[in-house]
């Protein structure tokens, strides 16, 4: 099942090593006139939801979880939660540090980024240090 995957893999994503390999990196290095394999931006899009896909699906069955990996940023605070995630090495290790929010009357709802609000307005006077 492994190598079925990294044949997948190889193949779902060859576009994109043909495109750093022989049109990027190695231009000067072809035989051939590689510009064909040149992706235009609107395109590489495609090709870097494939590789997403492909990680957020490994991470699932490497971790035995069952949640979204959905990366919509409804809520506005993408990058910072990913700065979290990479600081921290887990949202799980983020809530050990900002401590897990707690509902309250200025918290109806309480959401993970208002308690690292008021950790980073403690530390700096100001929530929006990023």
């Amino acid at each position: 099942m492994v190598e079925a995957l990294c044949t997948r893999f190889i193949t779902d994503t060859k576009p994109l090593d043909e495109d750093r390999n022989r049109v990027r990196a190695h231009r000067y290095q072809q035989k051939r006139d590689t510009s064909d394999l040149f992706i235009v931006l609107p395109d590489l899009q495609g090709q870097i939801d494939i590789v997403r896909h492909y990680l957020e699906d490994l991470y699932l069955v490497i971790t035995h979880n069952g949640h979204s990996m959905d990366l919509a940023d409804s809520s506005g605070h993408l990058a910072e939660d990913m700065a979290d995630i990479i600081v921290h090495g887990s949202i799980n290790e983020a809530c050990n540090y900002y401590g897990l929010p707690r509902k309250t009357e200025e918290n109806p709802t309480p959401w993970f980024w208002h308690a690292r609000e008021q950790t980073l307005e403690r530390a700096t006077g100001h929530p929006d240090v990023w």
